[in-house]
């Protein structure tokens, strides 16, 4: 759910934002539902269902068969504002038994008193059926919904046609059958369209928003999403961005960099603590970190999660590494930034500080620096360094041995020999058989010269990887970096 600072700097009731269409001004404008803060504000019509009393958001219990629909219904209904023409809301699921699908639809009423089911549609929902699946991967992160109906009333049967928007559940006595202003806002309803299925559901963050890529103060893309800052606030991630939590301490260590193959100019850090014995834990899926990014331009951000299953252990239990690429396609103008120099804060393990580029000349030597800064508590602490080829995902050569002294300690590496293109290393600082922290770096590594005349271009595994990707990822994955 949106933090404070994001709420304060970008969520207000009516925003105007100058533009210009056909010599008419146009605005952006925003509305919260504050309805979506509590589930005292709703009521349960139909049987398989039961309110959940969770923080800041509208919680519901489901134990649905087969084919049934429950109603979660408002007590004061609200009247959609008529300037409106779209809504968004946050939905997350967690704690789910059978895979099944789950329908979502908005109910509302027109002023003849028909009623329709506005679809909500999101990357991770089924763009024919308009269903998602509660125990899937895709909703470990909450999904963003929107309602595109309220834009564009498509009357279809919700089953035989891919682009409809709304359906007629009661139709009008007289008159056209899409619906005619005022329109009300009664409630959802949620059906189970194939086995048995038990889950938890979250529902937040609702805005009626009229925004658009020329009225927005800051429009972005991240991983495959499209968002605006009076509706979304800052760039973010929330933790189940990363798939699937259960432990109870979260350490996520980010850089932001504006080159693929460059060094980051910005990093940050936040520890997510959670209670593994508390039904709501599935909220913390929903916390955001936030990247203070508002100028245009396309950036690489990475994301470190160290995963422990106890609170206070030394050894995380897991640490994975990803990346993301943001596009600021609309905000502040773009400014030139310096890379940060040293340590970075967070990260015990840093992979070639030194360097502007880790793509290699041809003609310079193929060394790299990597810094393990292990905390002064740890004994005799050693390090483990592997080179992968990104093709085969085949290990070329490891590095590992003991860190001498005390404090932070650099050791290079020499890469000469090694297969040409894009190889990735991975760099962990050990104690013992436990990893305290890894770091993960592509390296593009062209041939030489004289061979590189009689041979195609060795660097392009490594430049198709930087062309047109909403999404890298890194992870656990073996094989070429790729939209997953």
């Amino acid at each position: 759910m949106m933090g404070a600072a994001a709420l304060s700097a970008f969520l207000f009731l009516s925003l105007c934002v100058s533009g210009f269409a056909g010599g008419e001004q146009e605005t952006a404008r925003v509305s919260s539902l504050d309805a979506l803060h509590s589930s005292a504000n709703w009521h349960i019509e139909g049987k398989g269902a039961r309110l959940l009393d969770w923080k800041n958001c509208v919680s519901i219990d489901l134990d649905l068969k087969e084919g049934e629909t429950v109603g979660v219904v408002l007590k004061d209904k609200i009247q959609i504002p008529a300037w409106a023409d779209n809504m968004s809301l946050t939905l997350g699921t967690g704690d789910s038994s059978g895979d099944s699908g789950l329908r979502f639809r908005l109910i509302v009423t027109d002023a003849r008193g028909a009623e329709y089911g506005y679809k909500a549609i999101s990357p991770a929902v089924s763009s024919r059926e308009n269903y998602f699946f509660p125990s899937h991967q895709a909703t470990w992160t909450p999904l963003r919904l929107t309602i595109p109906g309220l834009r564009r009333p498509l009357i279809g049967s919700g089953v035989d046609e891919r682009n409809y928007t709304i359906e007629v559940l009661k139709p009008p006595a007289s008159g056209p059958p899409a619906p005619q202003p005022p329109l009300t806002l009664q409630g959802m309803t949620f059906t189970n369209i194939h086995r048995p299925m038990k889950t938890k559901v979250y529902m937040a963050d609702g805005v009626f928003n009229r925004v658009t890529p020329k009225t927005s103060r800051l429009h972005y893309l991240i991983k495959n999403h499209e968002r605006f800052g009076e509706i979304d606030g800052l760039p973010w991630l929330s933790l189940g961005t990363f798939g699937p939590a259960h432990g109870e301490s979260y350490r996520l260590v980010w850089t932001i960099r504006d080159r693929f193959e460059g060094r980051p100019f910005l990093s940050g850090e936040k520890t997510i603590q959670a209670d593994s014995s508390d039904p709501a834990r599935i909220l913390n899926l929903s916390e955001r970190i936030e990247f203070p990014i508002e100028e245009k331009g396309v950036y690489w951000i990475t994301v470190r999660r160290l995963w422990n299953n106890r609170a206070g252990d030394a050894i995380p239990d897991r640490i994975d590494n990803w990346d993301f690429r943001l596009d600021v396609l609309g905000g502040k103008p773009a400014v030139a930034r310096l890379p940060l120099t040293g340590p970075i804060p967070g990260m015990a393990v840093n992979i070639g500080a030194d360097r502007k580029s880790f793509v290699f000349g041809e003609n310079e030597p193929h060394r790299l620096t990597v810094a393990f800064s292990p905390d002064a508590s740890i004994a005799a602490p050693g390090y483990r360094i592997t080179a992968t080829a990104t093709g085969s995902g085949e290990i070329v050569k490891t590095w590992e041995a003991a860190l001498s002294g005390e404090g932070a300690q650099d050791v290079t590496i020499d890469l000469a020999g090694l297969t040409v293109g894009a190889v990735r290393l991975r760099a962990e600082l050990l104690s013992g058989d436990g990893v305290l922290d890894r770091a993960e770096q592509l390296i593009g590594l062209p041939a030489k010269a004289e061979v590189a005349q009689t041979k195609a271009d060795p660097s392009a595994d490594w430049h198709k990887f930087t062309e047109d990707k909403a999404l890298i990822y890194v992870g656990m994955s073996k094989g070429p970096l790729k939209d997953p």
